[in-house]
């Protein structure tokens, strides 16, 4: 009888960041230390699952940074080959939410320019875009809530405030996979100019002739109230 010669796997437990390319590296070695490669071995944790044959140094490994936050067990097994038996180990994996940080620029807007925003972005610690999550802006008693786009980048249009000067608030909110952070941007609205017009007026004495005049803005809308 020719019996197999005993193999051991080993994991260390593993705390990782979610996305943050994170491994969970096995080795297994024979009764006497040796490392064994070509050795098929499976891992399992939550959902994932991978089967691929350890290096020449024993060593096989499964990224783990794809996992929703959270605690998991993994289980890894192999089942040897002709010359080694099987063998099993397990693993605590914690995966935790990941830091983002929020940035928004200061502007200087006019009343009334549809084209006046403050613009937000979110990334990650290293630097990469973070799209659908919610953020929060705040600036005077004008609120908005929307998610981010691929981009990262989300905004709020500031057309309708008064003139003045503003500290606007931007948040955005924790999810399942990342913190939520804040931070904050001046926002400065200036007066918008005005064009004063008129026809020219041909009349005679005391025929109740008008003058009239029109106030718009600079793009051709009527300013209505203005003394």
């Amino acid at each position: 009888v020719v019996y197999k010669i005993g193999a051991t796997l080993t994991a260390s437990d593993v705390v990782a960041t979610y996305n943050d390319g994170s491994r969970l590296i096995v080795e297994l070695k024979d009764v006497n230390g040796n490392a064994l490669g070509g050795v098929k071995v499976k891992f399992s944790i939550g959902d994932l699952t991978k089967t691929m044959n350890t290096y020449s140094s024993g060593k096989a490994y499964i990224a783990i940074s794809s996992l929703t936050p959270g605690e998991y067990i993994a289980t890894i097994k192999t089942s040897g080959n002709e010359y080694y038996g099987g063998s099993n180990t397990i693993a605590d994996v914690v995966v935790n939410k990941a830091d983002t940080v929020l940035t928004a620029e200061n502007v200087v807007v006019t009343y009334n320019d549809a084209d006046g925003r403050l613009i937000a972005e979110l990334k990650d610690i290293n630097g990469n875009p973070i799209s659908g999550v919610k953020v929060k802006f705040t600036i005077g008693d004008l609120t908005k809530t929307m998610n981010t786009y691929s981009t990262g980048k989300a905004y709020i249009g500031t057309s309708s405030l008064a003139p003045g000067v503003y500290v606007a608030t931007i948040t955005s909110y924790d999810n399942k996979y990342y913190y939520g952070s804040s931070t904050t941007a001046n926002v400065v609205v200036n007066k918008a100019n005005t064009v004063l017009a008129t026809d020219i007026l041909v009349a005679s004495y005391n025929d109740d002739s008008r003058l009239i005049v029109n106030l718009t803005d600079v793009n051709g809308n009527p300013v209505s109230g203005v003394k």
